[in-house]
């Protein structure tokens, strides 16, 4: 009897710990972003991960010193930028790009991606 009682609390726990992790890992848009603060960026993006829960790109941005500073970009799930007509490819690292969201909270260099556009040609990816 206590073996089986001891066998079912490691199941459970063992089950409750990836759970745990998933919730932890995602987060609520007004926790993490402010709407009142909304921004447009320009620069060039060195990395793109599409995976989820959300999909990330990264650029480099300049400021007007010539200063660099690695911006992260917030985008939605993978099913969801699919939907919008996005892959794995849409983005390549030295795109230049103007992008607009809302900044995060805490005036990390983070966006919340709402509008993305190719600055050289104007077409609008999002």
């Amino acid at each position: 009897m206590k073996t089986r009682m001891f066998r079912n609390i490691i199941v459970a726990v063992l089950c409750t710990i990836p759970v745990a992790a998933l919730v932890q890992a995602h987060h609520s848009f007004p926790a993490q972003y402010d709407i009142d603060r909304p921004a447009t960026i320009e620069g060039l993006v060195t990395k793109f991960e599409w995976r989820n829960p959300h999909v990330y790109f990264f650029m480099d941005v300049f400021d007007e010193e010539g200063n660099v500073e690695e911006w992260s970009f917030e985008l939605s799930n993978i099913s969801a930028m699919r939907n919008r007509g996005w892959s794995s490819e849409t983005l390549q690292v030295g795109d230049l790009l103007t992008v607009s969201g809302s900044l995060a909270r805490d005036n990390s260099p983070l966006l919340n991606a709402t509008e993305v556009k190719r600055t050289d040609s104007g077409v609008t990816l999002l």
